[in-house]
C-alpha cells in the first residue's frame, strides 16, 4: 500500500477533483481540497475531519490562496502533493475569432494559467516542508502548439498552453532529486467541462491517474504525462 500523503487539490466540488478526492481519502491519505463555495463541497462522506479539509479560496485572486493555505497551516505542517485542478472552458469551442468574448480569454487565463500559479506560490512554504514535495499541473492537449492543427479552443487552449510554460519553466528552478514538477492530461473526459460527447468516462480514468498522481518521482520530472504516467503521449 502506498504510503499515506497530504495532498492539496484545487477544484474539488465536481468532476475530475471531486472523483480524485473521494478516491484518495478511501485509500486512507489526508486531502485539502480547495473551492470557491466549501458549501458545495459539504456532500463529501466526511466533511471536515482530520481526513479531509475544505478550503474557502479562489484562485483568481492572489490574497484568497494565501488565506486558504494559512487556514491549512493550522493543522498541516507540510504538503506533499500540490494538484492544480481547477479550471474552466468559458467558450464555445467552434467560435471563431471574431465571436470569442474578451471577458472568456480573460476568464480562462486568469483561472487556467494564474490560478495555479497563485495557488502554487501560496503553497510553496508548506510544500517545502515535504521530504519530496511534488506539483502536479492539470494540462491538455487543446494546450500544445506542436500538434494544433484546427481553429477550435482559443482560449482554452491558449491558456493552457500558457500553464504548460510556466510549468516546464518551474521545473529548471524547482529540481530533482527533492522537487518533482510535472503536466498530466487526463484524456477528454466526460464532466460538465469536457460535455457530453467526450470519449472517457470519470470512471475509466480515476483508478490510472490516481495511482500516477501518488507514484510522480523524478522520472515524471518536466514532463507532459498522460492518466497512466506515460511521456510521448502529449506534445507541448
Amino acid at each position: 500500500m502506498a504510503e499515506k500523503q497530504r495532498i492539496l487539490i484545487s477544484g474539488i466540488n465536481r468532476g475530475i477533483g471531486r472523483a480524485l478526492t473521494m478516491r484518495l481519502l478511501e485509500d486512507g491519505h489526508q486531502v485539502a481540497g480547495l473551492n470557491r463555495r466549501p458549501s458545495s463541497a459539504t456532500s463529501f462522506p466526511i466533511g471536515n475531519s482530520e481526513s479531509l479539509k475544505l478550503l474557502q479560496g479562489d484562485i483568481r485572486d492572489p490574497g484568497s490562496c494565501s488565506a486558504a493555505i494559512a487556514s491549512l497551516m493550522e493543522t498541516w505542517d507540510s504538503i506533499d502533493i500540490l494538484v492544480n485542478n481547477a479550471g474552466v472552458y468559458p467558450e464555445d469551442p467552434d467560435a471563431v475569432f471574431e465571436d470569442v468574448a474578451k471577458d472568456d480569454f480573460r476568464l480562462a487565463m486568469e483561472t487556467n494559467f494564474l490560478g495555479p500559479v497563485n495557488l502554487t506560490r501560496a503553497a510553496l512554504p508548506l510544500l517545502r516542508n515535504a521530504p519530496a514535495p511534488k506539483i502536479l499541473f492539470m494540462g491538455s492537449g487543446a494546450g500544445s502548439i506542436t500538434t494544433k492543427e484546427d481553429s477550435r479552443s482559443y482560449c482554452y487552449g491558449t491558456s493552457k498552453a500558457a500553464l504548460h510554460m510556466f510549468a516546464r519553466t518551474l521545473g529548471y528552478e524547482l529540481k530533482p532529486p527533492v522537487w518533482t514538477v510535472s503536466v498530466l492530461s487526463p484524456g477528454w473526459i466526460r464532466t460538465d467541462m469536457g460535455g457530453p460527447n467526450a470519449e472517457l468516462g470519470i470512471e475509466d480514468i480515476i483508478d490510472p491517474l490516481t495511482r500516477t498522481i501518488l507514484s510522480l518521482n523524478s522520472t515524471h520530472h518536466g514532463q507532459f504525462i498522460n492518466r497512466f504516467g506515460e511521456k510521448g503521449h502529449y506534445q507541448w
